[in-house]
């Protein structure tokens, strides 16, 4: 909402469970929680029901220079939550780490300087940084670290996101139809239909690879792209997220859709928002942010919406049409 507030949906109404800063950038999942960040560099978590926390304000904590720009990459749990940090007004990037109370925050390792680094993700002790300068690093924290020149590759490569599974399937896309990948051993061209530019990624694996351009939504099976046909128009892509093949978050400008592994449905969000699309998926909740507010949808409810109401007892609106159940002239 407006205010910031969080909403969870208990099978017949929607409660306010918690709050969040104004002007947050992003959410992604760390284990089982929610964590977020604000244009502030203040770093929160939430368990999807209960109260925002606030673990630490990097601008207070980092200086020398100052940051300036935050990305939140993501983390294993509550108390492991890694976030790349501009220093100041150079292209100079570090990823720190929130570790919990007693670990405090740390720096885990510089970036290469002279670079932009405004895009990554992490699996586990896996971190992938990526940026507009034609260039991806592969950390292993504690390990290596390794500066990949996709320039080779040509078109065009200054990557927008990158999405990853661990060391051996990296996925990342630019504009110009660029998507390329990454096996353990070498990046390659995955063949792009068209030159729209890519903004998007999310990849569960090899043969399950989802990307945007602007309002169009594709999907790689580990053979070739294909267009998806969408229920209904929601405007720009803005994020994706989810936990496996059959469970896919896609955040819109106007709202969220919701892939099964079969069927690509409309959530059922419980306000109306512009400008927003920022989407996290755990086992549990999804969570859903944009500058302006976030509020989290827990599973124990179905968010996508069926042809007709299939279960006539289950005290859900299965098709979204107003009628539950017995009051629905599809129940008998």
């Amino acid at each position: 909402l407006a205010s910031g507030e969080i909403l969870r949906w208990d099978s017949s109404e929607w409660h306010n469970t918690s709050t969040l800063p104004t002007e947050f950038d992003s959410v992604a999942a760390v284990g089982t929680f929610i964590a977020s960040v604000d244009s502030n560099g203040g770093v929160w978590r939430s368990n999807g029901t209960g109260s925002w926390q606030q673990l630490v304000a990097l601008a207070d904590e980092i200086s020398d220079p100052d940051p300036t720009e935050f990305v939140l990459l993501g983390g294993t749990g509550p108390n492991d939550i890694k976030v790349q940090v501009r220093m100041g007004a150079t292209a100079d990037w570090r990823v720190f780490q929130w570790g919990g109370v007693l670990d405090g925050l740390s720096e885990v390792f510089g970036l290469p300087t002279g670079n932009n680094w405004t895009t990554g993700t992490v699996v586990g002790d896996f971190v992938v940084s990526a940026g507009p300068d034609n260039r991806i690093v592969r950390t292993t924290i504690g390990g290596t670290s390794t500066v990949d020149s996709i320039n080779n590759l040509g078109g065009d490569t200054r990557i927008q996101a990158v999405s990853a599974t661990g060391p051996d399937h990296i996925v990342a896309v630019a504009p110009g139809g660029r998507a390329i990948r990454f096996d353990g051993t070498a990046w390659s061209d995955m063949a792009f239909p068209t030159d729209q530019a890519l903004s998007v990624v999310w990849t569960s694996g090899p043969s399950d690879v989802w990307t945007a351009a602007g309002a169009n939504l594709f999907h790689y099976d580990g053979q070739a792209w294909r267009e998806v046909e969408q229920p209904t128009s929601q405007g720009l892509f803005v994020s994706l997220a989810g936990t496996g093949p059959d469970d896919v978050v896609l955040g819109t400008e106007a709202g969220a859709f919701h892939f099964d592994g079969t069927t690509l449905g409309v959530i059922r969000l419980p306000v109306t928002y512009v400008g927003g699309g920022h989407v996290a998926a755990t086992n549990q909740f999804l969570a859903f942010a944009d500058r302006d507010f976030a509020f989290t949808l827990e599973r124990s409810v179905r968010w996508t919406c069926l042809a007709s109401e299939s279960n006539c007892a289950d005290l859900v609106d299965d098709d979204c049409d107003g009628l539950v159940d017995s009051f629905d002239p599809d129940c008998p």
